[in-house]
C-alpha cells in the first residue's frame, strides 16, 4: 500500500496468517471478534487522528462502521459517514446477507462495499447468465435503487480473477454502492480490484 493515498481498505472472506488477520503499516484493522472473521476494514492511521468510529453488531458476515469527524464536518455539512462492509456467502440455496440488511433507508452519507456473490447484466455484460442468476443478481440491483443507492463499480471492471482461468473467467460479484445521500458529496471513486 506504499505510495497510495487509501483512507480505508474493505477485505471479504479474508485469508489469515496465523489465525490472525494481515498486518497493514498504518492502518488499524477493525473486525468482529468471531471464530470465522467474514470482513475487516482497514482504517488508515492518519485519518483516525481526525475521527472516531464505532462497530454496529449484527453479524459476523456484515461490519457496520459509523465514522464521525471529532470536530468538525466529515463531507459537506454531515458529520458521520457509514461503511457497510459485506461478505454475502452462498448457503442452502439461498445467501447469507439478505438486501434488506444491507441497504437500510437512511440520510446519512453511507457506502456498501462487498463480495455480494450475484452476477448482474448491468456489471457483467459480457457474461451469459442463467435465469437463476439473473433473478438473485436482480434482487440486489432493484432493493439498493428503490432505496436511494447506486452502483458505482465500472461496468465491465472485473472484481474477481479465478484461480485456474482455463476453467472459469473473470466476473463481477463485488460490488460499492453509494447512497443519494454520498454521491451528492464526492466526486470521483476510484475502482479498487479485489483478489
Amino acid at each position: 500500500m506504499k505510495g497510495f493515498d487509501v483512507s480505508s481498505i474493505c477485505v471479504q472472506d479474508p485469508p489469515l496468517f496465523d489465525g490472525q488477520p494481515f498486518r497493514a503499516p498504518d492502518y488499524e484493522c477493525i473486525s468482529f471478534n468471531a471464530d470465522k472473521v467474514r470482513v475487516w476494514t482497514y482504517v488508515s492511521l492518519r485519518v483516525l487522528v481526525d475521527i472516531s468510529f464505532g462497530v454496529v453488531p449484527r453479524d459476523h458476515n456484515i461490519l457496520y462502521l459509523r465514522i464521525s469527524a471529532k470536530e468538525g464536518s466529515l463531507l459537506g455539512n454531515d458529520r458521520s459517514l457509514r461503511i457497510i462492509n459485506a461478505y454475502n456467502r452462498p448457503a442452502e440455496g439461498g445467501h447469507t446477507v439478505t438486501g434488506k440488511g444491507l441497504f437500510t433507508e437512511t440520510h446519512e452519507p453511507t457506502l456498501v462495499v462487498g463480495d455480494l456473490n450475484v452476477h448482474t447484466a448491468y456489471t457483467d455484460p459480457m457474461r451469459n447468465l442463467k435465469p437463476g442468476e439473473r433473478r438473485k443478481g436482480a434482487h440486489y440491483i432493484r432493493l439498493p435503487a428503490l432505496r436511494g443507492y447506486t452502483i458505482i463499480n465500472t461496468p465491465g471492471i472485473y472484481t474477481r480473477f479465478p484461480d485456474n482461468p482455463t476453467l472459469h473467467r473473470p466476473t463481477v460479484i463485488a460490488y460499492t454502492l453509494a447512497n443519494n445521500s454520498l454521491l451528492a458529496k464526492v466526486s470521483k471513486f476510484k475502482n479498487v480490484y479485489q483478489r
